[in-house]
């Protein structure tokens, strides 16, 4: 009987010494990858043996299963914030503020001053040319900001296209981490695709499950298969060179909106097993994908809309001072530089207006006769000069220049209000949509890289520090039960000599 029980202490310090040792390479390993991106905290979990003892049953890693899918929500969301923020912030940049005086509002305030002093000496020269200076100033704003929209849904477009193909670098990446999955299951390996999930979460939104070998599936936000087994679905998206005002994505079955040129990509996934390819750019919002979507389609066209509104109502307002169009109106802003004189009035139809800031013009007859600022620009009902003194005209200008206009709904800014007003709101509108966007992408980032949803699985190094001295006086115990046995063995076998 003392045999059996020696025999079972020193299977028991046995068993205890080969456990402590896998859990103190466990926390060593821990220790050693504190720092390590994408590195989950690894537990080696206990069980008693058959028989007495103990053995390391499996490693699992440390934390929440549900905080990876809101981690890869807060990623996705965060990842379309912050192309938005970014963007826009250049853009906003590129507008100056209402408090700095942004240069469409001084365009107009100083087109509006110069007015008021042609009135107090209308047959003044310089008075003349600095109408003529500010209103191609206005202009060449005008044209500049169309520039600037453009060209930012041109970086939209471009990052599009890297995101998509980082995607499939990712769903790649994660199909052949599944095939290690369907052979070997181990904490590492999640590791893998954790990370690789993350970075896909950057580019799309994403949702996904984890089967119990350890294999994931991944779909798109819309609910499109990206991965199934060890097959990865493909995105494919064809970048535009050089976006104009008109071009436009138009999804299939839609119709082309007054104006709009439908020539820009949309995203199309090429399902695992051979279904045929659907185009999803409807569903998507979140990710690098998303959020440039947003922008190169929504976002950045609104703000076309906006300015574009803006100088169509400028145009048609002077158009109507004076007595009109067919009399003494100074039509100071043509469609592009017209093909006669007078130049037609502007057609203020949607698919006119879309686009109008880039192509908007000074009328070159004030610039050949400075002097029709005072008296008319139409040559057939004004084809002399006036009285030197003559007021009429000048005073109906400044009145179009300081009192309310009708802008059409639907642009996000006021439907009344003076020309300076309304570049105000303009500039206002972008500013106020940068400092939203910059506040969300901040807020999921602090979320993602350091945050809650990344507690329950990070290493604390005070922790380790802590099991390390559990094991150790673990490890002693064990060792000096082993050495104990030993002597008392020794003692037995001295005893029946």
């Amino acid at each position: 009987m003392a045999i059996n029980n020696l025999f079972g202490a020193l299977q028991n310090a046995v068993s205890g010494l080969n456990a402590t040792g896998v859990r103190t390479a466990v926390t060593a390993s821990n220790v050693a990858n504190a720092l390590t991106p994408g590195y989950s905290r690894e537990i080696a979990n206990l069980a008693t043996q058959a028989g007495g003892g103990v053995q390391v049953v499996s490693v699992t890693r440390a934390g929440d299963p549900f905080q990876l899918p809101l981690q890869l929500t807060a990623t996705g969301a965060a990842a379309a914030a912050n192309a938005q923020a970014t963007i826009l912030g250049q853009f906003g940049a590129s507008l100056g503020t209402v408090a700095s005086g942004a240069p469409l509002s001084n365009d107009i305030t100083n087109l509006q001053t110069d007015f008021t002093a042609l009135t107090n000496n209308p047959a003044g020269g310089p008075e003349q040319q600095a109408v003529i200076v500010d209103a191609n100033s206005l202009v060449n704003d005008l044209h500049g900001t169309t520039t600037a929209i453009q060209g930012f849904r041109g970086q939209a477009d471009q990052a599009i296209a890297g995101a998509v193909a980082q995607a499939n670098q990712d769903l790649s990446q994660l199909a052949s981490l599944n095939q290690e999955a369907g052979s070997a299951v181990s904490p590492a390996l999640f590791d893998q695709q954790d990370t690789a999930l993350k970075d896909l979460a950057k580019q799309i939104g994403i949702s996904f499950s984890r089967g119990s070998t350890g294999q994931v599936q991944v779909f798109a936000e819309n609910g499109s298969p990206l991965l199934l087994g060890q097959t990865a679905a493909t995105l494919s998206f064809n970048q535009t060179g050089i976006i104009g005002t008109n071009d436009a994505y138009v999804p299939p079955g839609s119709v082309p909106g007054p104006g709009q040129n439908p020539i820009l990509s949309g995203i199309l996934l090429q399902p695992p097993g051979g279904v045929p390819a659907v185009n999803i750019t409807a569903g998507l919002k979140s990710g690098a994908i998303g959020g440039n979507l947003q922008l190169r389609d929504k976002i950045l066209p609104q703000a076309q809309a906006q300015i574009d509104e803006f100088s169509a109502e400028l145009t048609v307002g002077f158009e109507g001072t004076g007595t009109g169009y067919g009399g003494t109106a100074v039509q100071l802003f043509t469609d592009g530089p017209p093909a006669g004189f007078p130049p037609p009035t502007f057609t203020n139809t949607p698919a006119n207006v879309l686009g109008y800031a880039g192509r908007i013009a000074v009328n070159p007859i004030v610039q050949i006769q400075p002097w029709r600022l005072r008296d008319g620009t139409n040559p057939t009902s004004v084809p002399a000069p006036g009285a030197p003194g003559n007021t009429a005209v000048l005073t109906t200008i400044d009145t179009a220049l300081t009192t309310n206009q009708a802008f059409a709904a639907g642009t996000g800014l006021p439907t009344s209000a003076t020309y300076n007003q309304y570049a105000n709101a303009f500039v206002g509108f972008q500013a106020v949509q940068a400092a939203t966007l910059q506040g969300q992408s901040a807020a999921g980032q602090s979320l993602v890289t350091a945050g809650i949803l990344q507690q329950t699985s990070g290493v604390s190094l005070d922790q380790e520090m802590v099991d390390l001295q559990i094991e150790k006086i673990a490890y002693s115990a064990n060792a000096k039960t082993l050495k104990t046995a030993e002597e008392m063995t020794k003692t037995l076998l001295n005893i029946k000599a």
